[in-house]
């Protein structure tokens, strides 16, 4: 069926409340949402967690609770850095305005070997901004110690601003995991994407490096950096 949640302010846009997600399995919640603020954590394995909301968003970590038995959740995401996480699920985020990732998305697994979550982040109006704080890790996990194994490739990143700017004020990893031994194969490089229809592009660090080998072993492929505006006289730049 097709339902919806919100939670606005009484004037479109200003006070709008939040939604808070904290869930073992996937998460689909694809409708015509509306809120302001949202928080998320997926804890089982390659658990995904997707999201539409039809105005403006705000990735930010959620403390408040209801005052019910029952009602307290925690903090979410655990981590104090954090906005949204899940152990190697994709995330993937569409909203109608603005989308603004003010703590990090982090998609590395807990399970060794094993690649990192993608993440597709996309505004069809507005632009796109990540804080200071607003990293994206998509880092694929390290190969166990004993064996041999290759280590988790880094997650694909696609942050994609189809009628605004995006403005990268933290770092993109999707870097491979490292090896844990000398029989081990760093995992690769992730592709990461950034794109803007009919917006300037600002980067800050993006890193699609292969895994680690201080352990030894063999290396491990880097990935790609795609960068894309689609307008006459938009800019890239660092």
């Amino acid at each position: 069926g097709t339902s919806t949640i919100v939670a606005t302010g009484s004037t479109a846009g200003t006070n709008d409340g939040k939604l808070k997600v904290l869930s073992t399995g996937a998460v689909t919640l694809d409708q015509a949402n509306n809120v302001g603020t949202l928080s998320a954590s997926v804890s089982d394995g390659s658990a995904a967690f997707t999201y539409n909301d039809t105005s403006a968003l705000t990735l930010d970590r959620i403390t408040s609770d209801g005052v019910l038995t029952g009602a307290a959740l925690g903090n979410v995401p655990t981590g104090a850095s954090n906005a949204l996480t899940t152990s190697g699920g994709a995330v993937t985020l569409t909203t109608g305005n603005t989308l603004t990732v003010s703590k990090a998305i982090v998609t590395t697994p807990a399970a060794g070997s094993t690649a990192g979550g993608s993440v597709s982040l996309k505004a069809t109006t507005g632009g796109i901004t990540t804080g200071a704080a607003g990293a994206i890790d998509t880092r694929g996990s390290a190969a166990p110690n004993g064996g041999t194994s290759t280590a988790g490739a880094g997650g694909e990143v696609l942050v994609w601003a189809v009628a605004g700017n995006v403005g990268l004020g933290a770092e993109i990893n999707a870097t491979g995991g490292a090896t844990g031994d000398t029989n081990d194969t760093a995992g690769a490089g992730g592709v990461v994407t950034v794109r803007a229809d009919n917006g300037n592009i600002t980067l800050n660090n993006v890193i699609a490096s292969g895994g680690s080998i201080g352990a030894g072993g063999t290396a491990g492929a880097g990935g790609q950096v795609s960068l894309w505006t689609g307008t006459a006289g938009n800019t890239i730049g660092q």
